[in-house]
């Protein structure tokens, strides 16, 4: 039986780089192929490999694991640059594929949040990274396939958590 993971910001890193939040974006296909952005950063400043705020992003080795196991995955290129102090990241925007993936067994509050999540076993077997479409927060899943090779590269800026399935 495969186990499946949600993806979650590691805000254990004292120092992570964090972007300034984006212009609103009506969809992924709205956004330019590449773009550029200035930012101001700390010397010390911690680049790591996931970023879920303000947008769900990857750096480029994070990128080319996730794209061998999924490949419905898009990307969108930004780079943040900081002339003054020689700074330059680039980070991939990504759009992950909507399941319907939720079990009939999950729990949630009044306002549709979920309370408590368990995923479909049958709906979502096969798939190694994705989001659920019916749900109201961007949580990102990986397979363990996905998040021991991700593991294995010593990848930076996520936590993980064990997902129930039925």
């Amino acid at each position: 039986m495969r186990s499946y993971f949600l993806f979650m910001q590691d805000d254990r890193i004292p120092n992570a780089f964090i972007p300034p939040s984006l212009p609103p974006r009506h969809s992924f296909d709205t956004l330019p192929a590449i773009s550029v952005i200035d930012v101001k950063v700390h010397s010390n400043a911690e680049t790591v490999d996931w970023l879920e705020q303000p947008v769900n992003m990857v750096t480029d080795p994070m990128k080319q694991i996730m794209e061998k196991y999924n490949r419905g995955l898009r990307f969108k290129r930004v780079y943040y640059i900081d002339r003054e102090h020689s700074f330059q990241q680039q980070y991939w925007f990504m759009d992950v594929p909507k399941l319907d993936g939720i079990s009939g067994q999950s729990e949630f509050y009044p306002d549709q949040r979920l309370r408590r999540l368990i995923l479909d076993r049958e709906k979502v077997k096969g798939h190694h990274i994705f989001a659920l479409e019916s749900a109201l927060e961007p949580y990102i899943f990986a397979s363990l396939e996905t998040v021991e090779s991700l593991l294995r590269r010593g990848l930076t800026g996520f936590r993980l958590s064990r997902v129930e399935c039925s």
